[in-house]
């Protein structure tokens, strides 16, 4: 019995240790993730509704459900810009597709894709080493790490909100049991 601990032992100790993850790789990581997953549904979503939805909006207040998806897009390319990465060359926020008024399903959805690409190059660019460390941007002190997860944080509610589209327009996403509309 004695001999069997000291195999087991020997055994463990011959090991080699697991990588031991910085606390900011750790964080980097896990917020890259979480953009991966609210960019596999909000994709999802758009693919998933019919080009007529991208025009209605719940009341007259409210962006409509391709405003929203672009919404998403321009917040994507520009909030990278607070911990130094630009939007690409060819994309100008304002007097381009990210406006609203051009909706055309097929444009909409590249642009969200693109956006979300970029959002999570920026995030992985970031060193892990400066993935915490306060700079000042705006009259405000930050990190890059709290700009990564407002960025997430942002996507999911909007994730949300377009959920709530689709269902009141009687498209059940397809993580809740497959594309298909209530009335069918």
């Amino acid at each position: 019995m004695l001999a069997a601990g000291f195999v087991a032992h020997a055994a463990l100790a011959a090991a080699p240790e697991p990588p031991v993850t910085s606390p900011s790789a750790f964080a980097k990581e896990q917020l890259l993730h979480q953009l991966g997953e609210t960019q596999k549904m909000m994709v999802a979503l758009a693919e998933g509704l019919p080009p007529e939805t991208y025009n209605w909006r719940p009341n007259e207040k409210m962006l409509s459900a391709g405003e929203m998806f672009l919404h998403t897009a321009r917040a994507n390319f520009s909030q990278p810009e607070s911990w130094g990465v630009k939007p690409p060359e060819e994309l100008t926020l304002c007097g381009n597709y990210l406006d609203h008024g051009n909706l055309e399903k097929p444009k909409v959805i590249d642009m969200l894709r693109k956006s979300f690409e970029h959002a999570r190059k920026a995030v992985a660019s970031v060193p892990d080493d400066g993935f915490l460390k306060t700079f000042k941007i705006d009259n405000r002190e930050s990190t890059p790490y709290e700009d990564v997860l407002a960025l997430v944080t942002r996507d999911c509610e909007y994730l949300g909100r377009m959920i709530s589209y689709s269902l009141l327009k009687g498209v059940i996403p397809p993580w809740m049991g497959g594309w298909f509309t209530s009335g069918s």
